[in-house]
Order: C-alpha cells, then structure tokens, then sequence
C-alpha cells in the first residue's frame, strides 16, 4: 500500500485493520501525505485533522502563503507539490497545519495534549484562509488535562466526519533545562491512565479515534524527543499500547 511513498527516506507504511499507516521523521511532510491521498482519491478533501503533538503547529507563514502562490501550489501534481514541500516550502515544522487549509487539503484541526499552544490561542478557535473560508482550530490541551465542554463539543461533532489521526511522538514528552525530554514508562503510563473526555481514560479515547480515523500517520521528530533512541522508544510504547506491534511490520 502507498508505495510511493516508500520510496522515499525515512517513509514507512503498513496496513493495520482497515486502514494504512504511515511513519516518517519530519512533521511537514505531512503536507505530502495529505496530498497524495488527495490525488489517488484515499480520502474526500479536504479533510478533519486530528493530531497529538506537544506544539500547535500552526503558525501562519504569510512569507509562503501570497494568493498567487497558493494557487499555484494547489495545482501541483505530486512530484512538484513534494519537491515544493521538500526544499522551497519553508525550513520549519510548525507551519504545516495553517499551509494545509490554504492548499485546499486540511478541513479543521484539533490539537491534543499540546503544551505550547500559544498559536491556536492567538486563533481564537478559527482561522479564515485566503479565500474566506472558516477552518475551526482547536486545542484540548493539558493545562487544564480536561478540556472545556465547548471544545469536547466541537471535538465531538468535527471526529463524526472523515479524520485523520495524527500523532507527533514529542506529546509524549516534557520539558526540562529548555529541552524536551521523552517520558519514561512508569510516566507514560500515568499518562494514559489519566481521565480525558467524559469519564474516558486518554487510552480509551486514543483507542476510539484509531478505530474510527480513516487513516492514521506518526511523525516521530526525534530532534523534539530528546533523540532517535528516544523517540524509537515512544513509539514502541505506543506500537504495544495501542497497535498489537504491528508497527514492527514496516513496508508489509
């Protein structure tokens, strides 16, 4: 499945149930999946993002996002959206989401567990792209651990609709001397043991949205997770946890 996208460094798929999943290293290659999708008719764009991630990750780059250049960017085929993405989009990781509704491939976004959220909050809840349309914008964030009803509402209504389900593994992770430093086991369980939304354990959520996403991609960032061993342990933590290892099953 998705064998282009194999082709590519540091790009894995496997199938798991009914759905593909893909694990790469840099979280603005997620642009690139979305858009392959997009064009091999995966999904109905654009589509519902839901996404774990200790940064919001959308923040607004108005340096790439000119009118002119969004419609140019949004009639790229594949090979040019890549290389676009790639090496003349922009060198940071946290400008993917608002890019994403500007390219016609991110519906409405929901950020979950983020700890530096400072742009969703700026947003309001919404973010009106170029050509006037409302994306909602959100964060069930950890301060507080348990969201506010009105985002567990619109959380509730926005994962009804077709969704793909992110995960940054640096969610999993804490800051410490300036430096995020990934939780250890004992702490990784606590987290998911955790009450989140009504009375449901992150576990327990976690596991309803894998089962009802459309298709489910892991950005493993390791430069946020306190390196590659770090992060290759986070996410076999949530290989066992949530997948029954078959993450271990890479370009099956």
């Amino acid at each position: 499945m998705n064998k282009y996208l194999q082709h590519r460094a540091n790009i894995n798929t496997i199938s798991f149930e009914d759905k593909s999943i893909v694990i790469y290293e840099d979280h603005r290659y997620f642009l690139n999946i979305l858009k392959f999708y997009k064009i091999n008719k995966t999904n109905s764009f654009p589509i519902n993002v839901v996404y774990f991630d200790f940064h919001d990750d959308c923040y607004k780059n108005d340096s790439i996002l000119s009118k002119n250049q969004i419609n140019k960017v949004k009639k790229f085929n594949f090979e040019n959206f890549y290389n676009y993405i790639e090496f003349k989009h922009s060198n940071q990781d946290d400008d993917w989401l608002i890019s994403g509704c500007e390219y016609g491939l991110i519906r409405h976004g929901i950020n979950i567990l983020g700890q530096n959220v400072d742009n969703i909050n700026e947003l309001n809840g919404h973010y009106k792209d170029t050509f006037g349309k409302i994306h909602n914008i959100l964060s069930l964030s950890q301060n507080p651990h348990i969201p506010s009803n009105d985002n567990i509402k619109k959380f509730q209504h926005i994962i009804k609709n077709n969704f793909i389900l992110d995960f940054d593994l640096d969610f999993m992770t804490k800051m410490e001397e300036g430096k995020n430093i990934a939780y250890n086991e004992t702490e990784l369980d606590e987290l998911y043991n955790q009450k989140f939304i009504n009375g449901a354990t992150l576990k327990e959520t976690i596991t309803e949205l894998i089962k009802n996403a459309k298709n489910i991609t892991i950005c493993k960032e390791s430069k946020y997770c306190g390196g590659f061993d770090e992060s290759n342990k986070l996410l076999q933590y949530l290989n066992k946890t949530f997948f029954n290892n078959r993450l271990n099953e890479l370009n099956s």
